[in-house]
């Protein structure tokens, strides 16, 4: 019996390394708000992970584009808007 009962504690103490392990590395998911530290430890998520962040970045451009198209429009609205009150005043000085 001492046999099996040193086989049995062996396991157990197996166990709870491995259940430790587990809880470390769920604790520093917890505070760090990281799945892994790198690609290689996402798994099959890594190739998910990667598209999401290759979209985030081509979202990011196309947002770029558009606030500068935005000032773009805002300073030819105002050229425009200030042209029509030179042809104004210009039409009434002719007359």
């Amino acid at each position: 019996m001492t046999v099996n009962s040193v086989n049995q504690s062996s396991l157990n103490v197996d166990r709870m390394l491995s259940l430790r392990t587990q809880l470390d590395g769920l604790q520093r998911q917890l505070g760090t708000g990281m799945k892994a530290d790198n690609y290689a430890d996402l798994g099959a998520g890594r190739s998910t992970s990667l598209n999401v962040r290759a979209q985030r970045a081509e979202l990011d451009g196309f947002m770029e584009s558009i606030s500068r198209t935005g000032v773009t429009m805002s300073i030819m609205t105002q050229t425009l808007e200030r042209l029509d009150q030179l042809s104004v005043e210009t039409k009434g000085d002719a007359i």
